[in-house]
């Protein structure tokens, strides 16, 4: 799945993890977004499986060939790699095996010659504007009208917006006020989706703080962190998605 950042590839592929969890054996998913972290999550998957003991000190290659032999054993598997750069930063990364499925998802179109594809695109705007009215509780729909198309229909944009005008009470015309000149402040960011969700984080911390201080300096030094190791996943046995959340 390709699509610009905030479009919902993530959510999409989390909810399809769920829904198709009787299907597999096991669902591993994997942090793409740099190589170190392919192989880490790669990594922990062998000692899942058991074809790498914690601790051993394994090259690339050597890692790749215990998954692989790991993932034989399972009769149905599903690795999902999350945010990926590119073909070229996963491709020897994939376990060439016929019983299993691998899901990418990624910012980049680029994917056709490794496979099936698909275009996550923004909400339709009617769609965009009436979610906007029905999540924050405000019925102004030509504040809705403008805040959806400041945003770029992006869900992720979206539901931020919304759940920060539904708990502040705010509005959607005060919010799209607030958003257009906090967007002014990150021109230096090229991708419009960036910039939007920067604005938007930058409004939640500074309300952050006027409310809870500490949570904010909390939430500050969170950034700074990675998120927490994936888990092997099967109907039977431990399954655990949130980090990628």
């Amino acid at each position: 799945m390709s699509g610009i950042g905030g479009g919902g590839k993530t959510r999409i592929a989390i909810e399809y993890c769920y829904d198709s969890i009787r299907e597999y054996a096991s669902i591993w998913w994997i942090d793409a977004s740099e190589e170190r972290l392919i192989r880490e999550s790669l990594t922990r998957l062998g000692e899942a499986l058991g074809s790498i003991r914690d601790g051993d000190d394994m090259t690339a290659e050597e890692v790749m060939k215990a998954v692989q032999s790991g993932l034989q054993c399972v009769h149905r598997w599903l690795l999902v790699f999350d945010d990926a750069p590119g073909p070229g930063s996963v491709t020897t990364w994939i376990p060439r095996l016929p019983h299993g499925r691998v899901l990418m998802t990624s910012r980049n179109p680029a994917w056709r010659e490794t496979g099936p594809t698909l275009e996550i695109l923004p909400l339709e705007r009617e769609h965009a504007i009436t979610f906007l009215l029905s999540r924050s509780g405000d019925t102004d729909r030509a504040a809705a009208h403008r805040l959806a198309e400041s945003l770029g229909y992006l869900p992720l944009a979206l539901e931020q917006a919304a759940a920060f005008v539904e708990r502040s009470g705010c509005g959607l015309g005060v919010y799209e006020r607030r958003f257009r000149e906090r967007r002014v402040r990150y021109e230096r960011f090229e991708d419009e989706s960036e910039r939007a969700m920067t604005a938007i984080w930058d409004i939640s911390i500074r309300r952050m703080f006027v409310e809870d201080p500490v949570a904010a300096i909390l939430a500050r030094m969170l950034s700074f962190c990675c998120a927490a190791p994936a888990h092997c996943a099967s109907p039977s046995a431990k399954y655990n998605l949130e980090n990628s959340e």
